[in-house]
């Protein structure tokens, strides 16, 4: 586990140097071309329910939340990290957001590191922070997904030889064969995927609605109703419809500008 920590730090590191990265770029950028505030003022609202399902996408981090909580040394800490994490995660991407729009206008690409090509020099930076951010993630996250996918295998066959505590090869050649599998299958789907950012306003806009909005909605009147005021449920109630209404309208949105752009 400490190995996997480092590897988040790491990874976390190269996050926030992409981010300065990219906002120097985009600052340098704005000394070549006016600020575009019309960007702003006048937003081009066909994108919007596709925007709103890409920012859902980026929250969905649920599915490997408990295990995260599960392999903290510490875990009466895991609600106060959560809303330090998702609070510093709102600031950024809003102020990341507002300060491309205003550098690029709708000129704004789906990877913002494109629109840096007067300075190729601080793109090529950021793109190589992009890369340690994304590789030193894997470990934490495919030691979550492999977790979950040895417990599967291990309800279905002899645990004897699929047990982590065992030292023999036969386990040591599945870890090497399912991690592999899952890597895999994760650059089939990168390369296959031309138009990344349509694709995860589509599955932001279902997946997204269902975990942000719908399904904590619906489990929390379902098993609490009894404690919860007539202004918990009136509020419960409201964010379920908005999760149902947006979820449709994205999905709608983002579905008919795939079919435009594949149809091309």
């Amino acid at each position: 586990m400490r190995v996997v920590a480092w590897s988040s730090f790491i990874a976390v590191i190269g996050l926030i140097s992409s981010i300065v990265a990219v906002l120097v770029g985009s600052g340098l950028e704005t000394t070549e071309v006016p600020v575009h505030w019309d960007a702003l003022t006048h937003p081009n609202t066909d994108v919007i329910p596709i925007s709103v399902g890409i920012i859902l996408f980026s929250f969905c981090a649920h599915t490997i939340l408990p295990g995260i909580e599960g392999n903290m040394s510490r875990p009466e800490f895991f609600p106060r990290m959560l809303n330090v994490t998702f609070t510093c995660a709102t600031v950024v991407k809003v102020f990341f957001g507002v300060f491309c729009v205003l550098a690029f206008g709708r000129g704004v690409e789906q990877s913002v590191t494109d629109n840096i090509v007067n300075f190729p020099v601080v793109a090529i930076l950021a793109h190589a922070c992009v890369m340690i951010n994304v590789f030193f993630s894997l470990p934490l996250v495919f030691l979550i997904l492999g977790e979950h996918i040895d417990l599967f295998f291990m309800q279905r066959v002899d645990v004897r030889w699929l047990n982590p505590t065992r030292s023999c090869g036969a386990y040591r050649i599945w870890i090497l064969a399912s991690r592999g599998a899952l890597l895999s299958l994760g650059i089939f789907l990168a390369v296959q995927v031309p138009h990344f950012a349509i694709i995860m306003g589509l599955v932001g806009s279902l997946t997204g609605s269902l975990l942000c909005f719908i399904f904590p909605c619906l489990f929390s009147l379902k098993l609490f109703w009894k404690e919860i005021s007539w202004c918990g449920r009136f509020a419960r109630i409201l964010i379920l419809i908005f999760g149902v209404v947006g979820g449709v309208i994205g999905i709608i949105y983002s579905a008919a500008e795939c079919a435009s752009v594949f149809s091309q």
